[in-house]
């Protein structure tokens, strides 16, 4: 991890590899730590995720991009990447949007231009550039901007399908997703048996969030 002081500048970065074939969950403790570690300030990390999701632009999600999608969504992360035709990781058995950039709330106003080039590196991954502008980070501490999304191209209908499919996955439901009216009889029946409020609060913020991102197009503020 690296300590960056740039005039009233603070920011701590990190660079992670999570090994395809380790339990997911050690390494999220890993970063739980080191969020604990900054205490609030701007922090920016840097993975070699090995976890597929559309939030970043995969073609697909796996079981390990599930898993760091629910730990973004908890710890309040931005994702830096932006969508590119150029895949970060390529190998002669395929390619795939696995590098994942994610800073917190702090610094998310100072994180512009990412890119991924097309040349060369002494590795697998391609090179992956940012800039991270010098405007004073307590600025955005005081002026939090909230995600928000462009409805007006939305497709409600995918949404509709997103949310029922995350609603069923975190609340286990053994339902099947094309008979809507059994899914909320069945959501319904969980929410009453369930006795920790926090509990299914987090779950519906957590399926929502996700069906949106998954959904909607990111409205940048500026």
């Amino acid at each position: 991890m690296t300590e960056i002081r740039y005039k009233r500048l603070r920011i701590y970065g990190a660079s992670l590899y999570l090994p395809i074939d380790r339990d997911i969950a050690g390494d999220i403790y890993r970063m739980e730590n080191i969020l604990q570690f900054i205490k609030g300030e701007g922090f920016i990390l840097a993975l070699d995720s090995n976890a597929g999701s559309k939030l970043w632009f995969d073609k697909y999600t796996n079981a390990r991009g599930r898993t760091m999608e629910e730990y973004k969504i908890t710890r309040d992360l931005h994702i830096v990447n932006t969508d590119s035709s150029i895949q970060s990781f390529e190998i002669n058995r395929g390619r795939s949007w696995i590098d994942l950039t994610l800073c917190n709330s702090k610094l998310s106003q100072n994180i512009r231009r990412w890119t991924c080039g097309e040349e060369e590196s002494c590795a697998d991954h391609k090179i992956i550039c940012f800039d991270i502008e010098s405007k004073v980070i307590e600025e955005n501490a005081k002026h939090f901007f909230r995600k928000r999304y462009n409805k007006k191209v939305a497709n409600w209908s995918t949404f509709e399908r997103n949310l029922a499919k995350n609603l069923v996955r975190k609340f286990e439901c053994r339902t099947e997703l094309h008979n809507l009216t059994k899914c909320d009889k069945s959501l319904s029946q969980k929410v009453r048996n369930c006795t920790d409020i926090g509990d299914v609060i987090h779950k519906l913020t957590s399926a929502i969030t996700t069906a949106c991102d998954a959904t909607f197009q990111v409205l940048k503020p500026g």
